[in-house]
């Protein structure tokens, strides 16, 4: 019974040490994770404290910031990926150009997005996660470059997402797409 009692006990430990030291311990897998800050709107009339903002907020906040050396933005977003066998409905991103920058993410093939990306019209690029890129493409090299049908428009790949990257709303994240003030940039962002 105390060998029994006593196993019980040190896999109850490392189990719940493993959870805090995943959860709590570990530091963030960036540049320099002690001095990121994520921004919210508050609005105290409303008691709420914590809210995403809109693109025009967040470019306002850039351009008249004082505090911070960057500053970035995403959103989440569905898209319908065409081509293939079958089409299929993909959670993905939309990013400001400064994310990965910010974060110190590099690329296992291609490049992020330029900051000329994040204008309407010019913002047809996306990048791909390694996971769908390994599922869908059979890590093929040379999908850098070819053009993807996501919701029914033309996007081109830049840049193939490393298996280890890791961004919280991410997980389940296969594609990033530049973030541009058009009119679908109406959704919120964080």
């Amino acid at each position: 019974m105390a060998v029994l009692a006593l196993g019980l006990g040190i896999g109850a430990n490392t189990s719940i040490f493993s959870v805090v030291n995943f959860l709590l311990l570990r530091s963030l897998p960036y540049k320099d994770p002690g001095e990121l800050v994520r921004v919210w709107a508050t609005y105290p009339s409303k008691g709420v404290t914590q809210d995403v903002t809109s693109y025009a907020d967040f470019m306002d906040w850039k351009t008249q910031n004082s505090a911070f050396q960057q500053m970035a933005a995403f959103t989440h977003q569905y898209f319908n990926l065409k081509g293939g066998n079958l089409p299929e409905r993909i959670l993905g991103l939309r990013v400001s150009a400064d994310l990965f920058p910010l974060l110190g993410a590099r690329m296992v093939q291609g490049r992020t997005f330029l900051p000329e990306e994040q204008e309407p019209g010019k913002d047809h690029v996306v990048l791909v996660g390694h996971g769908l890129w390994r599922r869908r493409f059979g890590r093929d090299p040379s999908l850098l470059g070819q053009t993807l049908r996501l919701n029914d428009e033309s996007y081109t790949v830049i840049g193939i997402l490393p298996s280890d990257f890791e961004f919280p709303p991410f997980e389940a994240s296969q594609f990033v797409r530049a973030l541009s003030a058009g009119p679908k940039s109406r959704s919120r962002l964080s």
